[in-house]
């Protein structure tokens, strides 16, 4: 990383990893970069594209209305597994690169019915 601010990221690591992990670990310092350089309404304003590896798995009752549990999870590199909520799965699921992260979460808002000020605020 380029930051004189070191930083250490210690992870219990349930899932294989793919080999070499050099561009793994390069694309974590380069995120981290990202992150400290962009405040939240830079964040706002950038477009996201997720990444192609990641797929959406979903588990819960057949025909039930909403799963038990959503879970997005990318079959390269590090192969990272994260549960996420409904708003989650949405957002990533709009993410081709077209709108602005504040749009997506503007017309997630919009959808279910929440102050677009609210969901901004409690969305990571």
């Amino acid at each position: 990383t380029t930051s004189a601010e070191p930083s250490v990221t210690i992870e219990d690591w349930p899932h294989p990893v793919e080999q070499p992990l050099g561009p793994a670990v390069r694309a974590h310092f380069a995120r981290l970069d990202y992150l400290r350089t962009h405040d939240d309404a830079a964040l706002l304003a950038d477009h996201f594209r997720l990444a192609p590896e990641v797929v959406q798995e979903q588990i819960g009752q057949p025909g039930a209305e909403n799963p038990e549990y959503v879970v997005l999870r990318q079959h390269r590199g590090m192969r990272r597994a994260t549960r996420v909520d409904t708003i989650g799965a949405g957002f990533a699921g709009v993410c081709d690169g077209t709108l602005s992260a504040g749009a997506i979460l503007d017309a997630i808002a919009q959808l279910v019915e929440e102050d677009p000020v609210l969901l901004r605020d409690r969305t990571p």
